[in-house]
């Protein structure tokens, strides 16, 4: 999809011309880009001359040598001469830059060195002569090996000093070393003829017939080497001048191969450098072909010229194998009419004519042109008339440059008359197909398209300087062939001869613009060109100071931009009448592919040129991107470029100028900014408001891929303008996780949920996002993107909170058509709420039908488990719901027979005999018990418990048996709380599973709720907790010998487990004869300074939770304006808070002039001066106690939060006594809402000590001080050791509660 583009031309007029007729020879040297020509001027005088661009612009051209004919231009033959023309023709010239000199061989048979390094040239040698004359000459690529054609038919070999080392015949009956060897297999004979029969394998063949010479063939032998030296090819006529054959030699001269014959085969000769081809011209009588050789001489395709009657003089390919050149003479009747040399390359099996060079003046012809050795892409041209012309190019596509989203993404390639348009944005047709064809007069030379319209019309340049504009119909589909709008010719609007043009753009539809290169001045301007209807003419130019590279218009930004010889970039601006050059940037060196993107987000936004150098070098301005990228492309919101390493890369340009930069990073599965592609693959055309890219594969074919860059980024576009069926589209098509369109931004999407539910419509694909959901920040694990990191947010209840709001949005739209998508809703939360859909299943059976409720419940049973399902169906009691989703059911688990009270089934196939009698057992039950009983068969054992608790007085006692079998004790407690009796029945059975477990000081608590005071009592004693159960027994008014003998018994325990004070104190207060008995206290002082002490404590944690809260929040925004004022002192960035720093200033000046100017002593100036400043530090140190100084903000922050962690350690026994306290009592809630209190602080306060207590750490070394401690022999400085304050205090395991209430 590439054209070659002429980056630069460098004309003059060097000399008088050749003869009419005669070839000059040019070549290069390659070190100064000096150019030598040979040219054959009236009389037959040969002369060389020498060409080179001086510096600050012109061409100098002087004449080195030259060669008289020894016969005046007779023509007469010396003696022994045995070749054509004139003994001084020029037949070789070829610049040998080890030895500084130029070799020219004469057709008489000397072969001259001209050295080089003097100004003056006087030094010319003769260092051989072939007595039989010289043919054609020919160096090997590394100027070791010089072959040539003697008048005698052989080829003489010799080293670069000119010493023999082989001479051969050319016309001999071997055909070469690698010649092919016949087995003997598939022999005539052997073949099957089909109905020609046996006799066809007998029938004797008649002897091919040779065809005879090209009568354009100029009868001369060529000679052209493989581009690494190896091996030569000599094209000559056989010894009857009959045909013409190709030899293959090796560096040693020996003959390797020779063609099989071709009839009508011609003199032009070219092997290409990368070895695969040799290329010549074959003439038929219907066409002329430039045909091709194997090295080892068979066929090996072609290619035909598509001009009519053309004669093909030379052939040349380019230093890299990419372009041939074919150098064309077109006659009629005997007369020359045109020369041109045609630039072909090849790709896709197919021969492009990616240019035509015709000389400037239509009287001129060519005489001779050469490939730069350096610059592949160079070519220098001599023409008859002494004009040297030198002609840079570049492979380029011609593309749109506007990115509105009805651009049909139109690239546009040149194959000589015809420009082949493909439109990418609706079609991708392969080269060398095209989706359009427009055909011109004139071989194209250079494609502009203009930004009117969808930004596909387009103007051409044509090799003769007429342009023609197009009106492009490619923006909607079917595309249609352009129309042409009309035809003018630069050359009209400036007849100058000595100007030509190339690189045309059409920045809007009255102006065209144009590269124009004077040959008078050797220097080139930008001309621009005024366009009214069919006239056209020269409204202005603009004149630089150096060769223009590039002609570059953004219909983007509706800029012409311009990028001269060495890098600079120019913006093209009109002001008034005049048109004026503003310089944009600069590349280190010059950039033959750049373009100018807009950088930057908001109003800060900068142009800023892009270039990629023949060194796969990619600039931003002056600095480098990438050192290995290939192509690039400017898309709306990235820069797109393809690199060495086989990896397409995105850069946004909604980043900073600084922030413009590829990043190399770590693979990762989900990283935006690289993707790999083919090997070699290039860009073609990015879409624009698109996501699709086109690459073209180095053999020529096209693959169209869609980054996920681009994918995402049309995504996040689209959720932002709340186009949120275009996002899901994307989404479903490229498999992007659908979570983005919940997570780019979540409060949008939870306000548009039902926009989002009409825009997506389609109950499929809502029902494909509603199953993708998850409890994930995507924009956070997945898909990041360029932009600031960001915190994921809570997501612990996203999914349920999306379904619910679908849900509702579904329900109010059409809850009919939308069923699936509510069922999808229902069974998606966490955890799945199967209930509520099975509830509208039965709904849906109730006021629908059954096959619409059937075919729901099939849906259902996708999403969830069926068996799972049949559990929730009977744990609704709806045995019609359960019949239902039974017979949809692998596995049924019930229970078959009634033993007693008990069910007792196992089940496992859908047989119905298996099931119904389950179900019909069920239903003979109590409503309560029945639920009861399915309530235990799934496991739900507290709601069992409720139902067996609502079965009656008669179940009361199997409802105990219940509890206490699985521990449901705390649910029991809250069903009974409002049935004393049964209250009380459940905390005695709680208090005896207390007891058997051991845990006598809770059991005597819950003995004590239950009012069994003795039992309480006991179990107190039992747990040595000595103060609850002496309180009891003098609340009793138990018997004192009792009362000494629990003593007894409590002390002696006590001793036993060593804790020996409270044994004494049981024996002193409760072993003797008397007891304290103070009943009459528990309600009137007891009591009420427990509640008084329970409100106290509650208050007293509210305020410690809020107030840590509160600090912790400070504290981290205190930490986070630290962080940012240290990172703006880290980058140069003023701190607003020093701007009255001059206010400052001057109250320091005034006060120390006061001091100074006290008439006090000085040891009553000391004193005043020390005790202002003990005011001064109390009142600091008062701040810095409370926290109104900024500087110690963040230090007493931490030493509050430190005080509320070590209070919320402290009262957990009081808090704990308090309970016990309150539960004895019978205060339950109270106990309830005290404990529950301050577990909540506490839990807090362990969550939320993260981050606050910081560790000192050491500052890292400064360079200088690296070194220093170095030639001190230092060691490292230890870590700093942290104080106390700043460690976080332990928390403290000890109990808060007990475990009735938790």
């Amino acid at each position: 999809m590439r054209s070659l583009l002429l980056l630069s031309e460098v004309r003059a007029v060097v000399g008088t011309g050749a003869v009419a007729g005669n070839r000059s020879l040019v070549t290069i040297d390659p070190d100064t880009g000096s150019v030598y020509c040979a040219v054959t001027a009236e009389g037959g005088r040969s002369r060389v001359l020498k060409v080179e661009e001086v510096q600050g612009g012109g061409i100098l051209n002087v004449d080195i040598c030259s060669f008289p004919d020894p016969n005046g231009g007779a023509g007469v033959a010396a003696e022994g001469y045995n070749g054509r023309g004139s003994p001084s023709e020029i037949v070789g010239l070829q610049y040998l830059p080890d030895s500084q000199a130029l070799c020219v061989a004469l057709a008489g048979g000397d072969i001259v060195l001209v050295r080089t390094e003097n100004a003056d040239f006087g030094d010319v040698e003769v260092v051989g002569t072939v007595d039989s004359g010289i043919q054609c000459m020919e160096w090997s690529p590394d100027h070791e090996v010089v072959v040539m054609v003697t008048g005698f038919g052989t080829i003489l070999e010799m080293t670069k000093d000119f010493d023999v080392i082989a001479e051969v015949p050319i016309h001999v009956e071997e055909k070469g070393e690698d010649t092919f060897v016949s087995l003997g297999w598939g022999k005539k004979e052997t073949q099957f003829h089909g109905s020609a029969g046996k006799e066809a394998a007998v029938r004797k063949e008649p002897a091919p017939t040779n065809g005879f010479a090209s009568p354009n063939d100029d009868l001369r032998p060529r000679l052209s080497w493989r581009g690494d030296g190896n091996f030569f090819v000599c094209s000559a006529l056989d010894r009857d001048g009959e045909k013409r054959v190709l030899r293959v030699y090796n560096r040693e001269c020996g003959l390797q191969s020779t063609s099989e014959v071709v009839a009508q085969l011609e003199h032009s000769l070219s092997w290409r450098p990368s070895g695969n081809l040799i290329a010549s011209t074959q003439k038929l009588p219907h066409r002329h072909d430039v045909v091709f050789f194997e090295r080892n001489g068979l066929r090996h395709g072609e290619f035909t010229l598509r001009q009519p009657g053309a004669k093909v003089v030379e052939l040349a390919w380019n230093a890299d194998s990419s372009i041939l050149a074919v150098w064309t003479e077109c006659w009629e009747d005997g007369r020359r009419l045109s020369a041109a040399v045609q630039l072909w390359s090849t790709n896709n099996y197919y021969w492009y004519l990616k240019q035509q060079i015709n000389p400037a003046d239509q009287n001129d012809y060519i005489a001779g042109f050469v490939w730069d050795p350096e610059v592949a892409l160079r070519l220098h041209v001599m023409t008859e008339g002494g004009e040297y012309r030198r002609l840079e190019y570049c492979m380029d596509e011609f593309t749109t440059t506007s990115l509105c989203a009805d651009n049909p993404a139109t690239v546009a390639v040149i194959d000589g008359a015809s420009l082949l348009l493909t439109p990418f944005k609706h079609l991708n047709t392969p080269p060398p197909m095209s989706a359009l064809k427009a055909t011109l007069p004139a071989p194209i030379a250079h494609v502009a398209f203009a930004g009117t319209g969808n930004g596909d019309d387009f103007a051409v340049l044509l090799c003769d300087g007429t342009v023609r504009l197009f009106r492009s119909h490619s923006g909607q589909k079917p595309v249609k062939l352009p129309e042409t709008e009309c035809t003018v010719s630069l050359y009209d609007a400036d007849p100058s001869n000595q100007v030509t043009y190339r690189q045309l753009s059409w920045p809007a539809p009255g102006i065209l613009m144009a590269i124009s290169h004077d040959a008078s001045t050797v220097t080139d301007s930008i001309s621009i060109f005024s366009l009214s209807g069919s006239t056209l003419s020269l409204a202005g130019a603009v004149r630089v100071d150096a060769g223009v590279s590039r002609l570059y218009y953004s219909a983007a930004l509706d800029s012409v931009f311009a990028e001269l010889n060495y890098g600079r970039v120019l913006n093209l601006e009109k002001h008034g009448d005049a048109w004026t050059a503003r310089h944009v940037g600069d590349f280190p060196v010059v950039c033959p592919w750049f373009a100018v993107a807009q950088i930057g987000s908001g109003d800060e936004k900068e142009r800023v040129p892009i270039g990629l150098s023949n060194s796969n070098k990619l600039y931003a301005n002056d600095r480098v991107l990438s050192t290995d990228c290939t192509s690039f492309f400017v898309h709306n919101n990235f820069l797109i470029f393809t690199t060495l390493t086989h990896v397409a890369r995105f850069v946004p340009l909604n980043v900073g100028v600084e922030d413009f930069k590829f990043t190399e990073s770590t693979a990762s599965t989900y990283d935006e900014q690289s993707r790999r592609v083919e090997r070699g693959a290039k860009i073609v055309i990015a879409v624009p408001s698109d996501i699709a890219l086109v690459l073209q594969m180095p053999r020529g074919n096209l693959e169209t891929i869609y980054p996920r860059a681009l994918v995402l980024s049309t995504v996040r576009q689209a959720l932002d303008r709340r186009d949120f069926r275009t996002a899901f589209i994307l989404c479903r098509k490229h498999r992007i996780d659908m979570n983005i369109l919940v997570d780019h931004d979540r409060d949008r999407f939870m306000d548009n949920v039902a926009l989002f539910a009409k825009q997506v419509e389609d109950p499929e694909f809502l029902n494909l996002f509603v199953s993708g959901l998850r409890n994930e920040d995507v924009t956070v694990t997945m898909y990041a993107g360029s932009g600031q990191p960001r915190s994921p947010g809570d997501m612990s209840n996203k999914v349920n909170l999306v379904c619910k709001s679908m849900c509702a949005a579904l329900q109010s739209m059409d809850a009919r058509r939308y069923v699936q998508t509510i069922l999808t809703t229902d069974a998606k939360q966490t955890p799945p709420d199967l209930e509520t859909a099975m509830a509208r299943i039965m709904e849906i059976k109730e006021k629908e039908s059954p096959d619409a409720a059937e075919s729901a419940l099939k849906y259902l049973i996708f999403l969830a488990d069926v068996d799972q399902l049949y559990d929730v169906a009977l744990g609704m009691y709806d045995f019609a719901l359960v019949l239902m989703v039974a017979q949809h059911s692998q596995k049924v688990r019930g229970r078959s027979c009634i033993q007693g009270e008990d069910l007792d089934l196992d089940s496992s196939s859908q047989d119905p005999r298996e099931y119904l009698p389950f179900l019909s057992e069920l239903q003979k039950l109590e409503p309560s018990y029945q639920r009861f009983k399915i309530d235990d068969l799934l496991e739900k054992k507290e709601k069992a418990l409720l139902n067996l608790s609502l079965s009656g007085d008669a179940h009361y006692p199997a409802c105990l048996t219940y509890i206490k079998q699985h521990d449901l004790f705390k649910p029991a407690l809250k069903i009974f709380k409002e049935l004393p009796e049964k209250h009380n029945d459940v905390l005695k059975i709680y208090a005896q599973n207390m007891e058997e477990r051991g845990v006598f000081d809770e059991a005597g608590l819950l003995y004590a709720m239950a009012g069994e005071d003795r039992l309480a009592m006991d179990a107190y004693r039992q747990g040595l907790a000595w103060h609850e159960a002496f309180a009891i027994a003098s609340q009793e008014g138990v018997e004192t010998s009792e009362v000494q003998w629990m003593a007894s018994e409590i002390a002696d325990e006590l001793i036993e487990r060593r804790r020996f004070a409270e044994a004494a104190r049981v024996l002193l207060d409760y072993g003797k004869a008397y007891m304290h008995g103070h009943a009459d206290l528990v309600d009137s002082t007891i009591k009420p300074g427990i509640l008084e002490g329970c409100n106290q404590l509650l208050d007293d944690i509210r305020e410690l939770s809020e107030t840590f809260e509160k600090q912790r929040e400070r504290l981290r925004e205190v930490r986070a304006e630290k962080a940012r004022k240290r990172e703006n002192a880290e980058n140069g960035v003023p701190d607003d808070g020093l701007d009255d720093i001059d206010m400052f200033s001057d109250t320091s000046s005034m006060a120390t002039t006061r001091i100074t100017g006290s008439s006090a002593t000085s040891r009553t100036g000391w004193t005043n001066r020390t005790g202002r400043s003990s005011k001064i530090r109390r009142k600091h140190e008062r701040k810095r106690a409370a926290g109104k100084n900024p500087e110690f903000e963040e230090e007493f922050l931490v030493g509050s939060l430190r005080k509320i962690i070590v209070r919320s350690n402290s009262f957990r026994g009081d808090v704990l006594n308090l309970v016990r306290a309150l539960a004895h009592h019978k205060y339950a809630d109270e106990a309830q809402r005290l404990q529950t209190a301050a577990g909540e602080l506490i839990a807090k306060v362990k969550t939320g000590m993260e981050g606050i207590f910081v560790l000192p750490t050491q500052a890292a070394e400064t360079q200088e001080e690296y070194k220093m401690r170095i030639l001190e022999g230092r060691p490292p400085p230890p870590p700093p050791v942290p104080k106390v304050e700043d460690l976080a205090p332990a928390i403290d395991d000890t109990a808060w509660g007990v475990s009735v209430f938790e």
